[in-house]
């Protein structure tokens, strides 16, 4: 949804910045720049809020995986050191 509305803005200042080109307006063509220029810089703060996001995600998935893996691998090494003690008890 946000980068439809960036994209909307970043248009519409393009029209408003070529429009003030044609008229020879140079308030409304630097107006124009300066709404093109803060809809693009939104769309990327946007874009590295979600890259963050995804980031983040995918660290705690990593970290749980390894978590898991670390027990198991106590768990096999529990288990085999129990069965090399003749007669070990669990």
């Amino acid at each position: 949804m946000q980068n439809m509305e960036n994209k909307i803005k970043e248009g519409m200042g393009s029209a408003k910045e070529a429009l003030g080109g044609l008229f020879g307006n140079e308030r409304m063509k630097s107006e124009g720049a300066a709404d093109k220029a803060a809809a693009q810089t939104q769309a990327t703060k946007d874009q590295a809020q979600n890259n963050a996001q995804d980031l983040k995600q995918q660290a705690g998935d990593k970290a749980e995986t390894w978590k898991n893996n670390a027990q198991e691998t106590a768990e096999n090494v529990k288990t085999k050191a129990y069965d090399s003690v003749p007669g070990g008890n669990r």
